[in-house]
């Protein structure tokens, strides 16, 4: 297939209804794309280089359930995770890897 990258699921605890905006994935620094909530959405990387992702939605405060982790990949490697949000929007959120 030669895709490289990640496969990110993201979820809402429940009862956070009223977080509307989608999650964002940050690389390296830069804002690169949407993340939709609970849906599967791959995000290709370029292999062989070290990568920090930053998983976040924006909400009033700003950048909330930040979630952080280093991935280095191989070429035509796709590692799955599932982003969570935390209970209270100020805490961290989690990142899991599933696959």
């Amino acid at each position: 297939n030669g895709n490289t990258g990640l496969m990110i699921l993201s979820k809402k605890i429940f009862g956070q209804f009223l977080i509307m905006s989608q999650p964002q994935i940050i690389i390296d620094g830069q804002i690169i794309q949407q993340l939709r909530w609970n849906n599967d959405v791959f995000v290709p990387l370029t292999p062989g280089i070290q990568h920090h992702i930053e998983i976040n939605f924006p909400y009033i405060m700003g950048p909330s359930c930040r979630a952080h982790m280093l991935v280095l990949l191989q070429p035509g490697e796709v590692h799955h995770y599932r982003y969570k949000t935390a209970f209270f929007v100020t805490s961290t959120g989690n990142l899991t890897r599933i696959g």
